[in-house]
């Protein structure tokens, strides 16, 4: 993933028209009369004109998004004459100023910058590694709907029961974690048991900016779930977040989960009535333990920050479910589908240590060794095992992990991923099979 910070907010030029561009109007009459030249005194008129540009960043807005923006409420004019975000909560953020330069600071600065970290990830998801094409998206997303599902599947972190049953808009209360209706908490955020709470400081038609990452800072009595935020959740094993905004970041975030507006919970995608949703109904990909210690496997929260928190705790002798994402029916990043990247840590380890996002030297989060890549189009699935590099190159995995019943062989060990008849064709940096349907399974052993 992508850790560029993004520097947020507005500037606002004030140009003036230099005195070689300003109108000059110089008059010498002749008295023909007087066959005399008469000394006048000579006049300039100089116009002054202030041209006013806004920017985002380093982009330039247009008018017409300027205008949107003040109208809508996600700009104004700050007390100086410039344009700062409008930030409509109770809650004290700091205001971005409006300047190229300028810098937020405190909790806002520290929130965004994490939100800035993952987001601009980004572009490396959809396309990340070996794992499944690019496809092209739609006439209308909207339109697709995911394949459905007769039973509820168990949680490995409680809650997700009503897995299935319809979410009622604008009748539960922000403050309410939706446990009741599929979504499962993930109680080591602080954040109320959402995954992630993006709060877009500005709303064009093209898209959100200035998304802050609200912390554990940052609630307040009522809970995470801001007003204006978007909301994101995880779902039990097996099943994936469907609910995500068709307006997206403006410069590649993605955003997703529910919306909180007017203190009411309210559904992003309507065309699907869940929270949760499972993938590719064509398919099932397993993941067997057959180790002495549990292994914590992290899916990334996409649409959302992006941090790997979604969590899949795959304890000694047994077999857990992984989602398989339907590249026709689940989100889509700049027009193109995307898969499940998930995450694969050392044996032994939590998922409250492991399914967050981790700092350089650690071997867990973002610096886990190896990576899962599954996805579904065009009629196959495609999974590969993958080593995270260049985020990890220190740290490997102490155990083997085989993909069982692909149409090809693909196995990890010793650092190694080898795929042929006899794992003779090996690379240090991943392996993928593809199956057409039916049972797929990782087995770690």
């Amino acid at each position: 993933m992508k850790s560029a910070a993004i520097i947020l907010g507005l500037a606002l030029s004030v140009a003036a028209i230099s005195p070689h561009h300003a109108h000059h109007s110089n008059h010498r009459h002749e008295n023909k009369a007087a066959k005399e030249l008469r000394k006048k005194d000579l006049v300039t008129e100089a116009v002054q004109v202030t041209v006013v540009e806004c920017w985002l960043g380093k982009q330039k807005l247009s008018e017409g998004d300027c205008q949107e923006g003040i109208k809508n409420g996600t700009l104004k004019w700050a007390d100086d004459g410039s344009l700062a975000t409008a930030l409509l909560t109770s809650v004290a953020y700091q205001t971005l100023k409006a300047s190229s330069t300028s810098k937020s600071s405190s909790s806002s600065s520290s929130s965004s910058s994490s939100t800035t970290s993952s987001s601009s990830s980004t572009s490396s998801s959809p396309a990340a590694k070996p794992t499944t094409p690019a496809v092209a998206s739609p006439t209308k997303q909207s339109q697709a709907t995911p394949a459905s599902s007769s039973s509820s599947s168990s949680s490995s972190s409680g809650g997700g029961s009503g897995v299935d049953k319809e979410f009622p808009d604008g009748t539960i209360d922000c403050g309410h974690f939706p446990w009741d209706y599929g979504a499962i908490p993930i109680d080591w955020l602080n954040l109320g048991g959402w995954a992630s709470v993006q709060k877009p400081g500005i709303t064009l038609s093209a898209g959100f900016n200035d998304i802050l990452g609200v912390t554990k800072a940052q609630c307040t009595g009522s809970g995470c779930c801001l007003e204006g935020s978007f909301c994101s959740y995880a779902c039990p094993e097996g099943y994936l977040k469907y609910q995500w905004p068709s307006t997206q970041g403006l410069t590649g975030q993605s955003v997703g989960g529910l919306e909180c507006k007017n203190g009411k919970l309210y559904r992003t995608n309507k065309s699907v009535k869940t929270l949760c949703a499972t993938g590719a109904s064509e398919i099932t990909v397993k993941v067997q333990n057959k180790l002495s210690k549990n292994v914590a496997i992290c899916r990334t929260n996409y649409p959302g920050d992006e941090k790997m928190s979604i969590p899949v705790d795959s304890q000694p002798g047994t077999t857990r479910t992984l989602a398989c994402p339907d590249a026709s029916t689940f989100y889509m990043w700049e027009g193109k589908g995307t898969s499940a990247q998930y995450y694969i840590n050392m044996p032994g380890y939590s998922v409250e240590k492991a399914c967050v996002w981790g700092d350089e030297g650690d071997d867990f989060g973002n610096y886990a060794p190896g990576n899962l890549g599954v996805g579904w189009t065009n009629g196959r699935a495609w999974l590969s095992i993958m080593a995270n590099h260049p985020t990890q190159m220190k740290v490997t995995l102490p155990y083997t992990i085989e993909i069982v019943g692909g149409d090809s062989k693909c196995r990890y060990r010793d650092g190694k991923y080898c795929s042929g008849d006899g794992y003779d064709n090996c690379s240090s940096e991943g392996c993928t099979v593809s199956s057409s349907g039916g049972t797929v399974t990782y087995v770690l052993s």
